[in-house]
């Protein structure tokens, strides 16, 4: 008996540690990309999505919101907080999709200009589902003549298997789908 007491005052002590689960977006590179060698291109990207909130409302209903920070890692990149610099996580996938161009500054007369509005950055949980949604508006511009005006969206469901790494994996396979769904082939 005196062992089951200790285990459940461990057991709530590790409850309630200040310590937030980490759910971690990750972006996952399509398998083919177009490399345009020397072309010089540069980011407009601006968060301009109506809630600002990461997880949706049934996730607050099943999960304390407060408990969790949204980061990501990607290859070589430095950690970033997605809650507080979503702007960044885009840039850096952008930037990996984007492989064999040239990325340089507004202000350095790139070839071609990628402005990117965020709309949605959604991670909910219904009915036992992760819920991964991603929507952002691309206008891609060469020298004034636009190229490329488009809405894409990433969505993906996963069934609760993990508990939140399922929710992880829905939010960047979302991600991942949104970045690699803009049509690089267009851009000539």
């Amino acid at each position: 008996m005196r062992y089951i007491t200790i285990l459940v005052i461990i057991l709530n002590l590790l409850g309630c540690s200040t310590l937030n689960s980490r759910i971690v977006v990750s972006y996952k590179k399509a398998i083919e990309t177009q490399k345009l060698d020397h072309v010089k291109l540069a980011f407009n990207i601006q968060d301009l999505r109506e809630d600002k909130e990461i997880f949706g409302s049934d996730f607050k209903k099943t999960y304390d919101a407060s408990r969790f920070d949204v980061i990501t890692v990607l290859q070589g990149k430095p950690e970033v907080d997605v809650d507080k610099n979503l702007s960044r996580l885009f840039y850096n996938a952008f930037e990996d999709r984007l492989q064999g161009f040239d990325i340089v500054g507004k202000d350095q007369n790139p070839s071609l200009l990628f402005n990117i509005s965020i709309l949605i950055f959604k991670l909910d949980f219904k009915k036992g589902h992760w819920i991964g949604d991603v929507i952002y508006d691309v206008k891609i511009f060469k020298e004034k003549e636009m190229l490329i005006d488009k809405r894409i969206r990433g969505y993906s469901t996963k069934l609760n298997v993990w508990g939140y790494r399922s929710g992880e994996a829905s939010i960047s396979e979302a991600f991942s789908n949104a970045i690699n769904s803009l049509e690089l082939n267009l851009i000539k």
